[in-house]
């Protein structure tokens, strides 16, 4: 994993969403090929319903962050996160630089 914020993500994931456990690699390594989770991309390698659940735990995680909009990519309902916001929802990756 490049990004600090992939490892934060995977332990995010194993903690609160066992059902994307065994999509993990496949999503982790289409984040990082290109710098977010994009719906387009992740229709390459994984089933829409996987998805559909990643984009609604990120949204509950964006509705817990003041200022992120309510849906991953704003007003579309299509799956876009980028490494900044990802960055931004996951703020425990700063804890991994300071190691």
């Amino acid at each position: 994993m490049e990004y600090p914020v992939s490892r934060a993500i995977v332990q995010r994931i194993c903690d609160e969403r066992d059902e994307l456990v065994p999509y993990l690699s496949r999503l982790i390594d289409n984040m990082e090929r290109h710098g977010g989770l994009y719906q387009a991309a992740l229709t390459e390698v994984v089933p829409l319903d996987v998805i559909e659940e990643l984009a609604e735990w990120l949204r509950g995680h964006m509705r817990q962050v003041r200022g992120a909009p309510a849906v991953p990519g704003g007003e579309s309902q299509e799956l876009q996160a980028g490494l900044e916001e990802l960055e931004r929802l996951f703020p425990e990756y700063v804890e991994e630089l300071l190691r």
